[in-house]
């Protein structure tokens, strides 16, 4: 009995992953892709086609299945750095006990290198640009960087971008192409 539950529960959990490869494979490769979703959509007219003319469709269905399984892989190994990134900064956070008034503590957005110097993260948060001020001692100890500034979007007040200093800056800097980086997420 106790060995039924167990196989019936990894069964469940291999089906939920096994879906979710697909669900990151076709939705969200296709949504992040034209030309994917441009296969997609030869793929199920091919499908038509074939089940129209043969009477035959089952290998065309795992045919898309198996297209969705290797994006699916595909999504998650783009995504993995990203996920690192993220729980690195949620440990960071928890640990300094740092949340908004809902006990959410800020996403990691992004990290954008605006010049060899500096480094930007950006952050998706409710709690307020003066509490960032007011722990920026002890974010910079976090991050173990120098923090140079703290903005928030013009475009979005929730997006908090962090700027930290990766290296010591030169007597010299040209500062057109320093100006001209815009933050990416």
């Amino acid at each position: 009995m106790r060995r039924n539950r167990t196989q019936e529960f990894m069964q469940k959990k291999v089906f939920i992953e096994l879906f979710k490869l697909i669900w990151a494979g076709s939705v969200k490769a296709s949504s992040k892709n034209k030309y994917i979703g441009i296969t997609y959509l030869c793929l199920i007219a091919l499908t038509l086609y074939i089940m129209l003319i043969e009477g035959r469709w089952g290998y065309m269905i795992w045919l898309m299945i198996a297209v969705a399984i290797v994006l699916g892989i595909r999504e998650y190994i783009k995504e993995r750095p990203l996920k690192k990134r993220r729980q690195l900064f949620q440990d960071v956070f928890i640990t300094m006990n740092f949340k908004a008034s809902d006990n959410l503590y800020p996403l990691f957005l992004c990290e954008t290198e605006i010049s060899e110097y500096t480094t930007a993260f950006s952050f998706d948060t409710f709690i307020p640009i003066n509490a960032w001020f007011h722990r920026k001692d002890e974010l910079a100890m976090y991050f173990g960087e120098k923090i140079v500034d703290i903005q928030q979007s013009a475009n979005d007040n929730r997006i908090i971008n962090v700027f930290v200093q990766t290296k010591p800056l030169p007597a010299y800097l040209e500062w057109a192409m320093i100006l001209s980086r815009k933050i990416m997420c």
